[in-house]
């Protein structure tokens, strides 16, 4: 049951400790802003800071003065009232790594808190340095829209909305011609979201979708995202430690979380929403239905539980996942279960509650989820196959290359999941 294919498709969308900037290669801009603003270089920083750097593993070549706080190799903010929570975090969990608020599968480091079922509003404001009018006042609209964009994410307990009062995130513009395009604060270790983005007017001639793609990049550091591409050359100058999520690649080049951005805005690729579904979930119910192959066999299982076997144990390789399921029922959902071939050991999955009763060899080995059982513009069919020489069945909601590989028989729907790419 394979939906993404291991060999073209993949994402790390990962915990931000801190702050990160926004590189991209593009052109010289054709206007200069005049309030450029005045980064000072320092010979002798805060020890406060070194033992902030020291702890998380930060390796700066160069630290800068940047209004109050500090800029690690040009692109790394880190501010006083960071250094302020970690050194009284770091007295109060003394050899214990990672000062997070929460510890989640496979990341330690810091990430907004929520509540499953509750929605976390969380409100932005711009502050008056961010022009109103011209190319540079495209940065409100681009900002705006991003987070609508975010918004848009189906069951993310996350939610951004305006405000001109008291703000969990303020916009900020500033003018450098030595800096990348935009910078953000990452969540600050007590369960609150990054404070402030930073936008660079040098770059105020960028299309509204490349602004559009910007922001919706800050914004996913705010919330604790590291770079997709965190672990290849020039993506992670700093060294901060990045936690794969769970059913998630390690590269995807089509996510917007890359440290370079080489497109305009084109929307969610649906593994950065996976990663965001999976962080921040509303719906505890709603789950990824995960599927791996026995290395030793060839045959398949599938499971919402990415506990059981993570990115790969007890024989079972990842392999991906299709679509969505529930671990609850739900409106117009029928109980998918699990057998297992008493003779050969494989498993075997339908809707069917009876199996047993018409091939004895198959004993039921519980409840796998609540899928469809119809079709709706939400939803994908799950088709599935037999392979009559290998003995064992493969699903998949695409034409996968196993299929495609011949000997395969069937093809007929199975069930129906959510769509992976499902927006609200």
């Amino acid at each position: 049951m394979k939906n993404l294919f291991k060999n073209f498709i993949g994402v790390t969308i990962l915990a931000s400790v801190i702050l990160f900037g926004c590189q991209t290669e593009i052109d010289e801009p054709k206007a200069l802003n005049e309030n450029e603003i005045f980064i000072e270089k320092i010979e002798n920083p805060d020890p406060r800071l070194i033992s902030y750097m020291e702890y998380f593993g930060l390796k700066g070549k160069s630290i800068e003065k940047f209004n109050n706080d500090f800029l690690v190799d040009g692109d790394l903010l880190i501010t006083n009232q960071d250094l302020s929570i970690f050194t009284e975090k770091k007295r109060d969990n003394e050899g214990k790594k990672g000062l997070t608020s929460e510890n989640q599968q496979y990341r330690f480091q810091n990430i907004v808190s929520y509540t499953p079922n509750v929605i976390r509003r969380i409100k932005y404001k711009f502050a008056s340095s961010v022009p109103i009018s011209g190319d540079g006042g495209q940065w409100r609209t681009a900002t705006t829209a991003a987070f609508n964009e975010w918004n848009s994410i189906r069951n993310s307990s996350l939610y951004f909305e305006p405000t001109t009062g008291v703000a969990d995130i303020e916009i900020s513009g500033f003018f450098s011609s030595g800096s990348g395009i935009a910078a953000a604060q990452g969540p600050n270790g007590l369960g609150n979201p990054g404070s402030q983005i930073y936008i660079n007017t040098y770059y105020n001639y960028l299309s509204l979708d490349w602004k559009i793609q910007t922001m919706a990049h800050e914004i996913g550091h705010t919330v604790g995202f590291h770079h997709t591409d965190y672990n290849t050359p020039g993506a992670n100058p700093n060294n901060t430690v990045g936690i794969l999520i769970a059913g998630t690649w390690t590269s995807d080049p089509n996510s917007i979380m890359n440290h370079q951005l080489t497109k305009g805005w084109t929307g969610f690729p649906y593994l950065d929403q996976l990663s965001i579904r999976t962080l921040y979930p509303l719906d505890l119910s709603e789950k990824p239905f995960y599927a791996y192959q026995k290395v030793a066999t060839g045959g398949f299982n599938w499971t919402p539980n990415w506990n059981l076997y993570g990115f790969g144990s007890q024989g079972f390789a990842y392999w991906g996942f299709n679509g969505y399921v529930f671990t609850s029922s739900k409106p117009n959902t029928v109980p998918l279960y699990k057998y297992r071939n008493t003779i050969t050991h494989v498993d075997y999955m339908t809707t069917n509650p009876n199996l047993s009763n018409e091939f004895p060899s198959y004993a039921n080995q519980g409840l796998l989820a609540y899928v469809y059982s119809g079709p709706a513009s939400d939803r994908v069919p799950v088709y599935e196959y037999y392979h009559p020489d290998k003995g064992f069945h493969f699903t998949t909601i695409l034409n996968d290359g196993v299929v495609s590989s011949g000997g395969w028989t069937g093809g007929g729907i199975a069930f129906y999941v959510l769509k992976v790419d499902q927006f609200n």
